[in-house]
């Protein structure tokens, strides 16, 4: 439909069906450069691992056992290395972890960068 659209313009064949169509291709385009450019850029950025460890001692420490070998505090929170240490875990998958509402973890909101440092951190025990 919208090739013929263009199609149409191109032989001076214009038609209100046709700029209906070619609106709409116009508006779709649009729609999809909108959500890309609103992607933060700092998800494609590679984290800090030391900043992560810095994060991890002010914030997850409370629960998590954040230095190899080291115990969790609170049971049900694993340790990092035994996260790293999941099979499939990538910076993406920390990512969405980190993005997820967990039933027993508090509501921690972490910007891009500090996910993709906490991210680092906790990959680089691999």
């Amino acid at each position: 439909m919208c090739r013929m659209g263009v199609g149409a313009i191109l032989r001076g064949q214009v038609t209100e069906k046709t700029m209906r169509s070619v609106w709409r291709l116009g508006l779709r385009i649009v729609s999809v450069a909108a959500v890309l450019a609103s992607l933060p850029v700092a998800a494609q950025e590679r984290g800090d691992a030391d900043r992560g460890a810095r994060l991890a001692r002010q914030v997850c420490i409370a629960c998590h056992g954040i230095r190899p070998g080291e115990s969790s505090v609170n049971p049900s929170a694993p340790p990092f290395d035994a996260i790293a240490a999941t099979r499939g875990m990538s910076e993406m998958a920390l990512n969405v972890a980190l993005l997820s509402p967990h039933r027993e973890m508090p509501n921690i909101v972490l910007d891009a960068r500090e996910r993709a440092d906490i991210a680092a951190y906790i990959l680089g025990m691999k």
